[in-house]
């Protein structure tokens, strides 16, 4: 974990370099990228899976494992401005905004960041 960890650091710094430089850096280039396919069976109604993954509450527990403050503000509805915020080691909840390209209920939902 510590080996990459430092690998990360090392290409943040790497990157944050070449762009003060100027220099045009494309890391897809010399880093192979493997494509990884998961999938798992949900036996559950299509629209219970539709409400755990969007209501407030579930959708808070599901994003600690990455943020512990993770939370949003505004709707799922299509055309919606919706914010992802976290106040992680911050006085004020920063994060970024979206909005719902689509949202088939039950179905698909596209998220648009701006």
């Amino acid at each position: 974990m510590v080996r990459f960890l430092a690998c990360l650091i090392s290409i943040e710094l790497l990157l944050a370099f070449t762009m003060l430089a100027g220099i045009d850096f494309f890391i897809h280039s010399w880093i192979p990228m493997q494509t990884l396919t998961f999938s798992t069976t949900i036996t559950a109604p299509a629209s219970h899976v539709w409400q755990c993954m969007l209501d407030k509450p579930t959708y808070e527990e599901r994003t600690k494992a990455f943020d512990p403050s993770s939370t949003y503000e505004g709707s799922w509805e299509q055309g919606a401005s919706i914010k992802f915020l976290s106040s992680a080691g911050t006085s004020t909840g920063e994060g970024m905004i979206s909005e719902i390209a689509e949202n088939r209920p039950n179905k698909f939902l596209s998220i648009r960041h701006l």
